[in-house]
């Protein structure tokens, strides 16, 4: 609550949206229907990907003000940041705050929270707009207690040779 708007909105993009810094940086109103619950986001080499809105994303949009047009987190000059400098501007409170991560860290974070709440990895690679699982792999950390459920599933089949 004691981050500025602009910022409060660039780490909720980040951490609940799984965005990149650019796409960040490169949002408008237009891009966003609240309605629908979707955001509409240009990627990596400006391909395009439907990103759903989640509830505390929402909540979030909904103490910023969503009767705005133009970009989502405006420059002093009302035009949109490059991505560069809105970086810094969060990178710098979050060093402020004594947070050594990055904006660039909270897409990670966003990606882990998709994997250990139970999101097959591929949805999560649409999410966040990788095209191949392994950059999807390498973005998320498997929780122990994950794993840990996905090996009490294991059971030994009734025909099971004498191996054991």
């Amino acid at each position: 609550d004691l981050a500025p708007p602009k910022i409060r909105m660039a780490l909720a993009f980040g951490a609940l949206g799984g965005l990149r810094r650019a796409e960040v940086a490169r949002l408008s109103w237009a891009d966003l229907d609240r309605n629908a619950g979707i955001l509409w986001v240009a990627g990596k080499g400006g391909k395009p990907r439907v990103v759903p809105v989640c509830v505390d994303l929402d909540r979030e949009l909904g103490r910023y003000g969503v009767d705005r047009h133009g970009p989502v987190i405006p420059s002093r000059y009302g035009t949109h940041y490059k991505p560069e400098s809105l970086g810094k501007l969060v990178n710098g409170y979050l060093h402020d705050c004594g947070i050594r991560d990055t904006v660039h860290t909270l897409r990670h974070w966003a990606g882990t929270g998709m994997v250990n709440g139970g999101a097959d990895i591929r949805v999560v690679a649409e999410v966040l707009g990788h095209s191949n699982l392994n950059t999807t792999r390498r973005y998320t950390r498997v929780g122990t207690r994950l794993m840990a459920d996905a090996t009490e599933r294991l059971r030994l089949p009734s025909t099971t040779p004498t191996l054991f």
